[in-house]
């Protein structure tokens, strides 16, 4: 939840980041794909077809908002106080060489949580889970100004 917080941009999620993890406990995640199932303990779901998300952290850094693929990067358990000296890593999109670093692309996942578990989008709650999302190919159109 980044309603609230202080400060834009980079710096006020890194802050966020930084207050959050003390509490933080890794929670238990089912993710159901065509290509299979991820059941585990986990830090965070990613779930995005284009690489940044909030504060310009290369969360899913292979994505592509053009091939009709999701990108799922999730984040195993690992030590908290590690987290400082491997934030840089994720700004540079080089955190997927991690073992605790699983990422794959698929067209569809549904993700669901035996707890209680929360969506949230560009910062704001969205849903309690489950939730099914896919790729809607061709459905936003631009007009783009030429000249």
């Amino acid at each position: 939840m980044l309603s609230g917080h202080r400060g834009k941009g980079r710096l006020a999620y890194i802050n966020y980041l930084f207050r959050g993890i003390v509490d933080f406990e890794p929670f238990p995640v089912r993710i159901e794909y065509p290509e299979g199932i991820y059941e585990g303990q986990v830090m965070l779901v990613a779930v995005g077809n284009t690489v940044y998300f909030g504060g310009g952290f290369k969360i899913t850094p292979q994505a592509c908002a053009e091939d009709g693929l999701l990108d799922i990067c999730v984040i195993e358990p690992f030590a908290k106080l590690s987290l400082i000296y491997r934030l840089p890593r994720v700004f540079a999109g080089a955190h997927l060489k991690y073992p605790f670093v699983k990422y794959w692309q698929t067209s569809r996942v549904y993700l669901s949580a035996p707890e209680s578990g929360e969506l949230f989008a560009d910062g704001e709650y969205v849903q309690a889970l489950p939730v099914s999302i896919q790729v809607e190919p061709k459905a936003v159109s631009f007009i783009v100004p030429v000249g």
